[in-house]
């Protein structure tokens, strides 16, 4: 496809002007002449292959065909298919002379296009140095999505292009909003492999290009004869990153089509946003719009952009216009130090008045108050591209009665540029846009009664007796200065009648998205004075005003002290806040609030409680946390209820230490025991257990105190059932002389959290909660899946309950294994023949149980496998240790629960194909001292293999 043409038979006219946010992408190249090039986005080396990730507008880096030596006048085409953004001529837009001014400007002076190293382009040479004088001009042709440079009189040196992306943003600032402008990648991203085979460059000579026009080299009419291209390169996808953008995107009119092409005048985007919406309040009004046109002004006819509608403002004057400043930024507005963005600094001048006519001035607007229209005219000399973004700030006050926001019209009248010949008075013609109202308006001239926008009151406790912060945030919607403001039906009880107010900041008060709000006491009492009024009685507090006050729109912040009742109160109450004098008043309103004035009664304020472990039959200790939010003595009983479904018996014993976490990566995981408490606040340190209610009670010692805000956390010990058990629901009950609380429900323990030990799900750290004994590690894999071969199972298991070896041969604990249907091995019945028979054996440096027997039956493919014991009297009789992989070849005397154990056996392969086979395991063992027999439940197997490979699975033969 020829460079230069569309590449998608006119799709490329069918997308909307948007605004694309460019990832950081490195894109390879081949070349079919040459050393081979790339295109580098965001990035100075090709050192690291990367996705992008969508971002704003990023530097690119086009590395050139090296060897071909660059001469004046050549032409570099990159096509780059999808990419998108209007068309840019990076400072080039006016006649055959044209002005080295800057971006935007196309006054008649002796010199070359602008210079494209200003505006966003450059030629560089191997180290990435500028080469001055490397480019003659560069331009963006939005329809045929194709970057076209044209090389300068120094281009010998040049070895890549650079694309700056400042100069995609408004103002080229770095920080600045996206302009609109390309190149950018598609918003919807790309098809990766039809973008590599589509992308190119091409290198042209002056003499293969037509069309062209004297001191518009490069840009169109003119066309290049692709058959002539002296270089052309593709992208390589194999060494390329992937091609990713974001969807971000401006507003774009419905009515508004091709990027890049001028069709009928329309704003493709417009907005105006107010910032007050306070009586007779300055408010500062900023406007945004892009038009989907390329203007200009010129010394005999300049374009004129109006905005009507502005009506009933109380700024200006009823007889003459009045010359309002442009700002670049609502802070700037409100600050009034008028300026404008450096990429729009002197481009628009107020309207000469007056006869003889006034001087306009740079960054001025003219406003006529009688017919509400804002006015502003472009510079001669000055052009503003098609879908490029304008953005500016001006200021009037708002009316001075109430009434509703207005939508203000925007309009244009000019000279639009003929797209093929740029921005020459000949060629342009004259348009206009009627008066249209903004897509998007806010808070436009619409004044609303005097109000506190913000009225924010809370206090720093809900405990009894006790002094609390109150904090007060204030943002009117107008300036308040030298009046009163009254806060009433406030339930508080404060001493005297002055309340001296604190600094919102040092008291650790509020804030807004993280900033603090403005201090309002300060000690020239300027904003508040910080010596309030208050009526105790009337439930009153009135601020005295200063002579700066409150500033309209902004957060103002202040802090006091008061003791709380001690007594509790429920409900709270809602304050009114008003301001009084003349022209200034505000009716009153509530103020919002969560829960001001409630007083909690006496009670645990932090109650917590949650347990070590799961595991059937092990010592569970629950781990208590409790905060009083007053003191407790005075031997106060503490009983906590609901704690049933223990096999504990009823008895007194000591209070322990919350358990520690270890961390070993071998189990799932295991605490220390923990020590037993001492001195603490309870009789004894020692807790009383009734089995029957489940109820665990303490009482607080002689002299003993639980004191406010201190946190007692202690632990009680409790054995586990062996069944399932779900969580249990405990409360507390505090009986005292000093205050008494009711059955309290716990809070809810964490649903993420698992208990240290045994824990196997999410939120199995509550009370209680219990497993049945059960492997939670079952693994199986083997080792060869030929037909007839002598085949290793290996297993891998975990339990979560101690398997000990008594001393009687019919309590051995056992392992099951069911389902290995189809091995070839006989049964071995024989004890001592079948550990020799089946190899079963250990694996070295994994733990692994010393086994008295294993008996195979082939019918069923069971494998039992029995625990050996330890001799009668031995010292480590009916106990269970931690195990040591130095026993992996003899095994230790018992599994402990949460280590793996690993084992092998070996079983003869049958002769001819087989599927996998799905067994399952099961457990059964007798605790030392208790005849109870116990079982495991029954679980299948899990493989040692990905899912989708059967290799390795239990029996899986291949065809002989």
């Amino acid at each position: 496809r020829a460079a230069g043409t569309s590449a998608r038979g006119g799709r490329a006219a069918k997308m909307r002007s948007e605004v694309l946010f460019l990832g950081c992408v490195l894109l390879a190249l081949h070349t079919v002449h040459g050393a081979p090039a790339s295109i580098l986005i965001g990035e100075t080396t090709a050192s690291t292959k990367f996705s992008a990730t969508p971002a704003a507008p990023t530097d690119l880096i086009i590395k050139l065909d090296t060897d071909i030596t660059y001469a004046a006048g050549d032409r570099v085409y990159v096509y780059l298919p999808l990419f998108g953004g209007a068309t840019n001529s990076f400072g080039t837009y006016g006649p055959s002379v044209i002005s080295n001014a800057g971006p935007g400007n196309y006054e008649s002076v002796q010199a070359n296009p602008a210079v494209p190293s200003t505006n966003g382009v450059q030629g560089r040479d191997s180290t990435s140095t500028l080469v001055a004088g490397g480019l003659r001009s560069a331009y963006w042709d939005a329809p045929t999505e194709t970057l076209r440079v044209t090389m300068g009189t120094n281009a010998a040196t040049i070895t890549e292009i650079f694309v700056e992306s400042k100069f995609l943003r408004i103002g080229a600032n770095p920080g600045g909003a996206p302009n609109g402008k390309g190149p950018r990648p598609a918003y919807a991203g790309v098809k990766e492999r039809w973008w590599y085979r589509m992308a190119n460059v091409r290198v042209f000579k002056a003499d293969a290009c037509t069309g062209t026009v004297t001191g518009r080299e490069g840009f169109p009419p003119e066309v290049c004869n692709v058959a002539s291209a002296v270089s052309e390169q593709i992208f390589d996808i194999a060494a390329s990153s992937k091609l990713t953008t974001s969807n971000s995107r401006l507003f774009v009119h419905p009515q508004i089509g091709e990027v890049g092409t001028s069709l009928m005048p329309y704003f493709a985007y417009s907005s105006i946003t107010g910032s007050s919406t306070g009586l007779d309040q300055s408010n500062c009004m900023t406007v945004t719009f892009i038009p989907s046109f390329t203007f200009m002004s010129t010394a005999t006819s300049q374009a004129r952009i109006d905005i009507d509608g502005l009506s009933g403002t109380s700024s200006g004057s009823d007889t003459s216009s009045t010359v309002l400043s442009l700002f670049s930024s609502l802070a700037l507005c409100e600050a009034n130090s008028p300026s404008m963005p450096a990429g729009l600094s002197g481009f628009f001048q107020d309207i000469p008045m007056g006869t003889p006519p006034s001087v306009p001035s740079s960054n001025r607007a003219t406003f006529d108050k009688s017919s509400g229209k804002f006015s502003m005219q472009l510079q001669a000399g000055r052009y503003i591209e098609a879908f490029q973004v304008v953005t500016f700030t001006f200021r009037l006050n708002n009316p001075a009665v109430v009434r509703e926001p207005i939508v203000p019209r925007l309009s244009f009248l000019g000279k639009q540029c003929d797209a093929s010949t740029f921005c020459s008075e000949a060629t342009s013609k004259d348009v206009a846009v009627a008066p249209t109202d903004f897509i998007l308006s806010d808070k436009v001239l619409g004044a609303e009664a005097n109000e506190f926008k913000v009225r924010e009151i809370w206090q720093s406790t809900t405990d009894p007796g006790v002094a609390a912060r109150i904090h007060v945030t204030l943002a009117p919607n107008v300036n308040i200065q030298e009046t009163m403001i009254t806060i009433t039906d406030l339930c508080i009880t404060s001493s005297g009648t002055t309340v001296t107010l604190l600094s919102n900041k040092d008291n650790f008060g509020s804030r807004f998205n993280g900033n603090l709000p403005i201090e309002a006491v300060t000690a020239d009492d300027i904003i508040i004075a910080k010596d309030a009024s208050w009526d105790n009685t009337a439930k009153t507090l009135r601020l005295d005003v200063g002579s700066r006050g409150l500033l309209a729109n902004k957060r103002h912040a202040f802090a006091f002290i008061y003791t709380t009742s001690a007594t509790a109160s429920e409900e709270g109450c809602t304050p009114k806040i008003q301001v009084g004098g003349a022209g200034k008043a505000f009716a009153a309103m509530d103020m919002e609030h969560t829960d001001f004035g409630v007083v909690d009664p006496p009670k645990f304020k932090k109650m917590q409680i949650g347990q070590s472990s799961t595991r059937p039959g092990l010592t569970n200790y629950m781990c208590v946390t409790l905060t009083p939010n007053k003191d407790l003595g005075n031997q106060a009983m503490l009983t906590i209820t609901g704690l049933t479904g223990t096999m504990a018996a009823d008895s007194t014993a000591p209070l322990v230490r919350c358990p520690r976490a270890l961390v070993d990566q071998s189990i799932e995981r295991s605490t220390t025991v923990p020590a037993r408490l001492v001195d603490s606040q309870f009789t004894g340190d020692q807790f009383t257990f009734e089995k029957d209610t489940g109820s665990v009670i303490l009482q607080i010692r002689a002299g003993g105190t639980i004191r406010k805000d201190s946190e007692v956390s202690f632990a009680i010990p409790l054995q586990n059932t062996y069944e399932n058990q779900d969580c249990k629901t405990p409360q507390l009950i505090v009986s005292g002389t000093d205050w008494s609380q009711p059955a309290t429900d716990f809070e809810e323990p964490s649903a993420t959290k698992r208990a240290l030990e045994g824990g196997l799900e999410d939120g199995d750290v509550c009370p209680q909660k219990t497993y049945e004994p059960t492997f939670t590690t079952k693994a199986i894999g083997q080792s060869d899946a030929k037909a007839g071969a002598l085949n290793t199972f290996t297993v891998t298991l975990r339990t979560n309950v101690d398997l000990v070896a008594p001393t009687k041969s019919d309590t051995h604990p056992s392992i099951t294994i069911d389902g290995l249907f189809g091995s070839d091995t006989e049964d071995t019945l024989s004890s001592s023949n079948g550990i020799t028979a089946l190899a079963v054996k250990g694996v070295e440096g994994r733990n692994f149980m010393r086994i008295s027997s294993a008996e195979w039956t082939k019918v069923n493919g069971r494998l039992v496998i029995k625990l050996a014991s330890v001799a009668a009297g031995a010292a480590n009789e009916g106990r269970c240790s931690p195990p040591s992989v130095d026993n992996w070849a003899t095994g230790d005397y018992c599994i402990k629960a949460g280590f793996r154990y690993v084992f092998q056996f070996s079983l003869r392969n049958p002769d001819t194909k087989q599927a996998a086979q799905a067994p399952w395991i099961f457990g059964e063992f007798k605790v030392p001292g208790d005849s109870t027999r116990r079982m495991f439940r029954t679980d299948p197997f899990q493989y040692l293999v990905t899912p989708d490979s059967d290799m390795n699975k239990p029996l899986f033969v291949l065809d002989p």
